[in-house]
């Protein structure tokens, strides 16, 4: 999400009611509003939070203030992420290690578990994690007590569980990847993060704010963007959620200097999705002037053939997915049969559209 110098700046005394900005969250969108209230609402509890959503779209940062607000905020937030883990170490990072009287060949360290005592664990990307780790973790939940890595001494700890995925964990619970028994045991408040597409007018409050943020880090004059440029950070469907949207911005202001951000200065890709779309004001308009027989043809430069512009949503999703296919389906919302079909298709024909 937004940086740290931009969260700090975020009020921590508002009720949930009309925020535009929430403990690490900018946005206003009915979207946003229910996870802050879901957020209030777990806050007090040691239950375990389970979290969902497309990369980008604030996971950690929801469970940050999760911790923050809750009764265990002065104590420590301890994150691991499955996804950067090798299985090998997994256990260890987790539960510590201890090695036997006679062994010096690994430091006896602190697992995650054990350092979060009285806190919270925040386990990222928790479908990531080998199943051998998931039972022994499954174990530690039903009583909270563990066993590290190379030790028979029973331990325990007070820990508060919070955990996130970005894929869809009953799927993974069909393939034999992840345990449905864990699932449940973690699975007691839910919350589902919302993708940027579906935040309406959130993108470009967030980009307004980074503008303003980055533009100061620089030492640059930017205050706003033009208002073609903020139809085009609207309209744009944002794959890669907060993360594309932090990057954009951040280009802009590394390579210009002014402070009207105009469209010329937005990424292509940006351009090219958005061009399109007519807006409201001008599609009124040219309905009024057809009806009234001034103007029978349609801008090319704002209606464009439906192929053309169905396979350039298509590259574009894969190459924000790099080159993951099944990946760029689920944000297309297709399944992964019909973008190779495709593929194909295009390949058949060469590079003719």
């Amino acid at each position: 999400m937004v940086s740290e110098t931009l969260s700090s700046s975020i009020s921590k005394d508002r009720s949930t009611k009309n925020h535009s900005r929430f403990r690490g969250f900018i946005g206003t969108s009915k979207a946003m509003q229910e996870v802050y209230e879901k957020i209030e609402n777990a806050a007090p509890s040691d239950s375990s939070v389970f979290i969902t959503g497309e990369p980008g779209t604030g996971k950690r940062v929801c469970a940050e203030a999760i911790h923050l607000l809750s009764t265990r905020a002065d104590k420590p937030f301890i994150k691991i992420s499955c996804a950067s883990i090798p299985f090998k170490h997994m256990e260890s990072v987790l539960f510590g290690h201890q090695n036997g009287p006679l062994s010096e060949a690994n430091p006896d360290y602190a697992g995650a578990i054990e350092q979060a005592e009285g806190g919270t664990l925040f386990i990222d990307e928790i479908t990531e994690m080998n199943l051998d780790t998931q039972s022994k973790l499954l174990h530690f939940l039903q009583d909270f007590t563990f066993y590290k890595t190379g030790s028979g001494h029973k331990e325990k700890s007070d820990v508060r569980m919070i955990c996130t995925t970005n894929r869809d964990p009953l799927s993974e619970i069909a393939k034999g990847l992840f345990r449905e028994d864990l699932y449940y045991r973690l699975h007691v408040i839910p919350i589902s993060m919302p993708p940027l597409r579906k935040r309406g007018e959130d993108a470009l409050d967030i980009a307004l704010a980074l503008l303003r943020q980055y533009g100061e880090e620089e030492g640059k004059s930017f205050k706003s963007f033009s208002e073609d440029a903020e139809y085009l950070l609207k309209s744009y469907s944002w794959p890669g959620n907060i993360h594309e949207l932090q990057n954009v911005i951040k280009n802009v202001v590394l390579m210009n200097d002014q402070e009207i951000v105009g469209v010329d200065l937005l990424p292509s890709m940006i351009r090219k999705q958005s061009s399109f779309s007519v807006r409201p004001m001008e599609a009124a308009n040219r309905s009024l002037s057809v009806v009234a027989g001034t103007d029978m043809s349609l801008n090319s430069k704002l209606i464009r053939p439906l192929l053309e512009t169905e396979r350039e949503a298509i590259e574009n999703a894969i190459f924000y997915c790099d080159g993951n296919i099944p990946r760029a389906a689920a944000l297309l919302e297709v399944a992964p049969s019909t973008i190779y079909r495709k593929k194909s298709q295009w390949d058949k024909h060469g590079s003719d559209r």
